[in-house]
């Protein structure tokens, strides 16, 4: 935290979530020392045991505002928590898929809490020479997990938004940039929908 606060500029914003390793490590403290007391002075008094669950309730106590704060606005915003996310036609869409079928998607996080299906990481498994490579058809990789997953067992691949380019371009720089025209070119559309596309391997 020292770090944070003092390496970042401009000043960080100070909030409870800014303050909660601080808070937790002084509660460790807290159940150390009291467990140290406990043995030397409590031993044998029930109301010790009682006055440690206390401290504890009041802690977590404390923290629920700033949890439900955080998650209101989580559940408001664009995050993978939005109520927005049950009107998606896209999800809905994954949701229809068998249950055999495997998902590839660049919003994994939004697959698994709405739609109950985990998904390969359609970024993070790109490889920098299949980035490089203008004309190499997506599936066509076999150092790419989620690739193979694409060409040999028919996934799905589910991409959310139109922010691809930039997505790549923060993983693989000006080749990524580039590289976002031509990466779903050859590739069947299985459906398109206003919040993103779904695409399949051509047989």
């Amino acid at each position: 935290m020292i770090a944070y606060l003092s390496n970042l500029p401009p000043a960080p914003t100070i909030d409870d979530r800014t303050y909660f390793p601080f808070l937790f490590s002084m509660l460790l403290g807290a159940c150390a020392a009291f467990a140290c007391w406990q043995a030397a002075w409590l031993r044998g008094r029930p109301w010790g045991q009682g006055l440690a669950c206390l401290v504890a309730g009041l802690f977590v106590v404390g923290q629920i505002p700033g949890a439900w704060s955080a998650l209101n606005n989580a559940r408001a915003g664009g995050g993978s928590l939005s109520y927005s996310w049950q009107d998606s036609q896209l999800v809905s869409a994954v949701r229809a898929l068998p249950r055999t079928t495997p998902v590839i998607s660049n919003r994994t996080d939004v697959l698994l809490y709405w739609a109950d299906r985990p998904a390969y990481d359609f970024i993070s498994e790109l490889q920098p020479g299949f980035v490089r490579d203008a004309n190499a058809l997506y599936g066509s990789d076999p150092t790419d997990r989620a690739q193979v997953a694409f060409r040999e067992k028919e996934a799905a691949l589910v991409i959310f938004g139109n922010d691809i380019p930039q997505e790549l371009e923060n993983v693989f720089y000006e080749p990524g940039r580039l590289r976002a025209s031509t990466i779903f070119q050859g590739l069947v559309a299985g459906g398109r929908y206003p919040d993103g596309n779904l695409y399949f391997y051509p047989k």
